[in-house]
Parts: structure tokens; sequence; C-alpha cells
């Protein structure tokens, strides 16, 4: 009985580890005025491929949101 039941709780730790260490897609928002746009358009590309470097695999992928300091305040204020 006390074999099964080390067996049984063997597998589900083998079990678990391996559905952890599973490779899985991030994403971020990246949320700023209008005027750094193009500065993190350059950047994004080169941060998602040392993240995939870094992170063994792991797909990141970065949304930008840019809008003026008043549409952003609106937006944030209604949330």
């Amino acid at each position: 009985m006390a074999v099964n039941l080390l067996k049984k709780n063997s597998l589900a730790l083998v079990a678990s580890l391996l559905l952890a260490g599973h490779v899985q897609a991030t994403e971020l928002l990246n949320s700023s005025y209008d005027v750094s746009r193009e500065l993190f358009a350059a950047l994004n590309p080169p941060f998602e491929q040392q993240w995939a470097k870094d992170n063994g695999g792991d797909k990141l992928t970065i949304k930008q949101s840019h809008a003026g300091s008043s549409n952003r305040r609106w937006r944030f204020y209604r949330a």
C-alpha cells in the first residue's frame, strides 16, 4: 500500500515538473507617450530576442500603446 502511494506521488511530482517546465508565451504592453513611439519600436525587438535567450526560449510579445497625455489620463480615470 505504501509503495503504491509512493509511486503515485512520484509520478505526480514528475508530471508536474514536466508541465511546469514547458515554454510559454509572455505578453507585455508598452504604454507611453507619442513622442517615444519610435524609440520603443527600435528597442522592443532586441529586448524580445534577449528575453528568449535568457528565459529558455520563452516567446515575448510586446504590444505598444501610444497616445497623448490627455487621452491616456482619461482612459485610466474611466477604468
